[in-house]
């Protein structure tokens, strides 16, 4: 830290040796500051992520540096010492599977708001210097944190002190998908029809005009016209006949008020509080022949936290609430598989509902698929566990 009237004295021209040291004078003209030679590309497409990766040269400006130590932060958890450059000019690389490692996380862990946030130590001869911006506490009158100041942050100095790892999700160009406005939303509660159980397995069918479309079917075959989706019922076995999804807030829905708004159009997907398991498969969307690069996404919205992370009601071998999104891929060569792009449970729903923003869960671009089958898979047992899905597409690069 460093107390106020040490930068007083400074500025009137006084010496003073100091490890900190946020002056912009004196950190352009004498300190350690590190720069990108050229203008670096440090966002990157999220539909692309095996071309996101920094490969710049950066420069010792004052030409008195014996140390670049590069730290990096991702969600709250900080690796210290990522990357040493002890001589200048230098290439710096940073690619995603090194972050991977560092972090023990899968691109399966990425959305398109992930971010990785750089900072990075300099060692001189003279003082020793962070990308961190200082605060000013007015308690204390001192600053606090680092010794970069905000001029030096932005892109006409090229910094390579403090910068950021970020993606851009371009809009791609849609196949064939939904985003639910379509359907209707109802004015209550899911009720079952008449004749069916709450709490039978099996279909769940529409209950108009009170209860919102918890399944639809397609009434066209254009780009524009929504794709349809069945739903379906698991009772879990300790429920004894009792539960059901009957007198829940599930299917289409409009309701804005955790969401704030949905991603395209006025409506969404709800699901909440289904006592057993809920499944959604959507209608297969072929891709169009001639077309070698495709994918599938949809965007999630969790609300609130809450969700069950140990077995619930202590019974053994069952499993938590969880949300799976995969989809069945048709290969050009007459094979398929089934890709997992989502799957998290309890806590991990709870974390993801801290972040008050739709995620995007998608397969990226995948080449030679004929066909998309994209299914949801979820389970709750709680009101206060609502999921919000939207913008479902199949998609090939835009032209």
């Amino acid at each position: 830290m460093k107390k106020i009237y040490i930068c007083l004295l400074i500025l009137i021209g006084m010496s003073c040796q100091d490890d900190n040291i946020n002056l912009f004078d004196d950190l352009t003209d004498k300190g350690g500051f590190v720069a990108f030679k050229s203008e670096p590309t440090l966002s990157f497409n999220f539909l692309k992520l095996a071309e996101a990766e920094i490969n710049e040269e950066i420069i010792d400006v004052n030409n008195n540096i014996t140390s670049y130590v590069l730290s990096v932060t991702h969600e709250d958890v900080t690796v210290d010492n990522f990357i040493t450059i002890t001589k200048f000019p230098a290439n710096l690389v940073i690619t995603l599977p090194m972050l991977y490692e560092a972090f023990n996380i899968t691109e399966a862990d990425l959305s398109g708001f992930s971010e990785f946030e750089f900072n990075a130590v300099v060692t001189t001869p003279n003082a020793i210097y962070n990308g961190i911006k200082p605060d000013f506490n007015t308690d204390t009158n001192e600053a606090e944190g680092g010794t970069t100041i905000s001029q030096l942050l932005g892109d006409s100095y090229r910094n390579a002190l403090a910068f950021n790892f970020s993606f851009i999700i371009p809009p791609p160009k849609k196949i064939r998908g939904t985003s639910f406005e379509e359907g209707s939303v109802g004015s209550g509660t899911y009720i079952r029809p008449d004749g069916q159980d709450a709490r039978d397995e099996g279909p769940l069918i529409n209950n108009p005009p009170i209860s919102a479309d918890i399944m639809y079917t397609a009434v066209g075959t254009g780009v524009d016209d929504e794709i349809g989706f069945t739903a379906e019922y698991i009772q879990l076995p300790f429920q004894n006949g009792v539960g059901g999804p009957s007198g829940t807030d599930i299917g289409i829905s409009n309701y804005t008020d955790d969401v704030g708004a949905y991603p395209d159009g006025e409506q969404g997907y709800r699901l909440q509080n289904t006592r057993g398991i809920v499944k959604l498969a959507f209608d297969r969307v072929a891709v169009p022949s001639g077309v070698t690069d495709s994918g599938v996404q949809i965007k999630l919205f969790i609300n609130g936290t809450g969700f069950d992370d140990d077995n619930l009601r202590n019974t053994p071998g069952l499993d938590p609430d969880y949300i799976i999104v995969s989809t069945l891929i048709e290969r050009t060569d007459g094979s398929s598989e089934t890709m997992v792009i989502f799957d998290k449970s309890g806590d991990e729903l709870d974390d993801l509902g801290e972040s008050g923003k739709f995620t995007l869960i998608s397969t990226g671009f995948l080449t030679d698929v004929s066909a998309y089958t994209l299914m949801i898979e979820f389970r709750s047992t709680s009101s206060s566990e609502r999921a919000y899905f939207d913008q479902m597409l199949v998609f090939q690069p835009s032209e």
